[in-house]
């Protein structure tokens, strides 16, 4: 059975054909890369879509009264969602017309929280991978302030895959010295106390 993934439950992109534009427009802000708004978008539904499936691996967590990973989970949904209003705000200042698609219903298939967090990692790098390949090409083509802006969204999204790989780690190690998942999930609970830096 094929393995479901953010980004193939995430619906395709529709085009930015407004014209007109409500938003109240930095004219500090131009996206030289031809097309820079379409992607931005794109990687906008991504984060979108990631808060939603963050939120069902959460309920699924629950249900199994893994309080610990349930917790970590909602706490990823927001990181997800404040980045994506921090793309929508900034495709607003560049006078673009930001378009959220209605997210489809995802529901990952998962057989343990190693599994549930492996498939987690494997959308974090798909995601942070498309982010780091857009600063890229806005730094090629000296699109400076949209590089920057990428820059630090990558930046910041690089301690969540970071925080993500230490969950799963820990998850690995868990199983290895013969924990269930229950004493396992309590472990989490000390990771996900731990202060993070906010966004």
């Amino acid at each position: 059975m094929q393995r479901v993934t953010l980004l193939s439950c995430c619906l395709l992109q529709e085009p930015l054909t407004r014209t007109s534009n409500p938003f109240p427009v930095n004219k500090d802000i131009f996206m030289a890369v031809p097309g820079m708004a379409q992607k931005l978008n794109t990687q906008m539904n991504l984060e979108f879509h990631a808060s939603n499936v963050y939120l069902n691996l959460s309920e699924w967590c629950a249900r199994h009264r893994f309080d610990g990973a349930a917790t970590f989970l909602r706490t990823r949904a927001q990181s997800s969602i404040t980045l994506t209003m921090r793309v929508f705000d900034y495709l607003k200042k560049a006078g673009s017309w930001p378009i959220v698609n209605p997210d489809r219903a995802c529901n990952p298939e998962c057989t343990s929280l190693e599994d549930l967090f492996t498939q987690t990692l494997n959308d974090y790098q798909q995601r942070s991978s498309m982010l780091s390949g857009l600063a890229e090409e806005a730094r090629a083509q000296s699109d400076d302030n949209t590089w920057r802006f990428l820059t630090l969204l990558a930046e910041e999204q690089q301690q969540d895959g970071l925080l993500l790989q230490s969950v799963l780690e820990e998850i690995r190690n868990a199983d290895k010295a013969g924990l269930g998942m229950e004493q396992t999930d309590r472990r989490l609970m000390a990771l996900v106390g731990e202060p993070r830096k906010p966004h």
